[in-house]
């Protein structure tokens, strides 16, 4: 198995079918052998019937669906993602259309080239002629908490939050987690810097959505994260 794709889900029913179908299309028709874990973590609407729609529809590709009974949160299915994925490199992609399936392919013939490369990183900012349309407020957000990342961690991303991240999966399955809600980037990040792994960036596509789309990052996240960034620079 090559790839593992990890796929968390929360009250998506209106994108996960079509992201799930997307992803498919890009590589279904490759000579590789691929698997796609999806959590859903307790949605409460039809996220769950348009996901088994997905599976009855595409029976020739391995899918493992995990259902959170409630939900735990992002970085919570994140790592049940990760403890079961089988694919010698693991990559994350939201159960959104926020992302570009087609820049996961690239990251992953990039990692295979380079085989020093640890990580892969999608960047929405590396490439400034590649607009995201995101929100100012997000944006601003974003470029804080990296300022403060690279400042604290001494790196030079240039894109923390992005959820388009690959890994080789013998190294983050090493790894201890302890966040559970949307604190996986910063804690893998982390965790890949201190323990002197090495991380490339890669520019990116991303199609950003706001609240009325389904968007769930708010303001106690921004808090959370706070607290977190300081508890990894200086008690962890």
């Amino acid at each position: 198995m090559e790839l593992s794709i990890i796929v968390p889900a929360f009250n998506e029913e209106e994108f996960i079918f079509l992201s799930l179908t997307k992803l498919t299309n890009v590589f279904n028709h490759k000579s590789l052998k691929f698997e796609i874990i999806i959590i859903n973590d307790g949605s409460n609407d039809n996220t769950i019937n348009q996901i088994k729609k997905f599976q009855n529809l595409n029976k020739n590709i391995k899918t493992i669906l995990i259902q959170n009974n409630k939900n735990l949160g992002k970085s919570a299915s994140v790592h049940k993602g990760i403890d079961i994925a089988k694919g010698k490199y693991t990559v994350i992609h939201d159960g959104d259309l926020e992302y570009d399936p087609e820049d996961l392919l690239s990251m992953l013939n990039l990692i295979k080239k380079e085989d020093n490369i640890d990580s892969i990183y999608g960047s929405r900012y590396l490439d400034k002629n590649i607009s995201n349309k995101q929100k100012i407020i997000y944006y601003i957000a974003n470029k804080l908490n990296l300022l403060l990342f690279n400042i604290f961690f001494q790196s030079k991303l240039t894109d923390l939050h992005s959820c388009y991240k690959l890994f080789k999966t013998k190294i983050i399955k090493n790894f201890i987690f302890t966040e559970k809600k949307f604190g996986f980037e910063l804690e893998v990040t982390t965790l890949l810097i201190k323990n002197h792994f090495i991380i490339k960036e890669t520019p990116i596509k991303y199609q950003a959505r706001d609240k009325s789309l389904g968007k769930k990052i708010n303001f106690m996240d921004e808090i959370s994260f706070l607290i977190s960034i300081f508890k990894f620079r200086f008690f962890s």
